[in-house]
């Protein structure tokens, strides 16, 4: 029997924070960006293609699709979307918020009760760090405004 080498997966929170990157350099930037590069827990690092640029003044947004590789599971093919607002002159904070319906656990398990947004702890930290490694040099005070979610099936993922 051939031994063939299996394609590895990558997180929905590693797809998170990709896109948060992706997001937080086409606000800095002001242009729109094909891919970006993070850097997962273990030091690898690791390309993502964006898709569904949005660019406005104040706002950035884009999706990184999820490939479960050789380890399908029901997030496989799941569109993760990040957006970044930016409010100028306000304290400097950023704030992370999830999309309705979006990974809404329907039992309790992970680290949140049922009816609340499925996060494991991991995302939080790695969402902040990719944002504030690309904002790090900001002279006004801000408050950033992530948002993450999958909005199309994330109900149906969750169930």
């Amino acid at each position: 029997m051939k031994k063939t080498k299996l394609r590895y997966s990558l997180t929905t929170d590693n797809c998170a924070a990709a896109a948060a990157k992706g997001a937080a350099l086409m606000l800095r930037e002001q242009q729109i960006l094909d891919e970006v590069e993070i850097i997962l827990p273990a030091s690898e690092t690791v390309r993502f293609r964006l898709h569904g640029q949005k660019l406005a003044n104040d706002t950035a947004s884009c999706y990184v699709i999820k490939e479960s590789g050789d380890d399908h599971d029901a997030t496989n093919g799941a569109k993760v979307h990040v957006s970044i607002k930016v409010d100028f002159f306000t304290p400097r904070r950023i704030v992370l918020e999830g999309v309705p319906c979006t990974g809404q656990t329907t039992k309790p398990r992970l680290a949140e009760p049922a009816e609340e947004e499925a996060n494991n702890p991991m995302p939080k930290p790695m969402l902040l760090e990719v944002v504030r490694e690309v904002f790090a040099m900001r002279c006004i005070p801000t408050t950033l405004t992530v948002t993450v979610g999958i909005p199309e099936e994330g109900l149906e993922i969750a169930i």
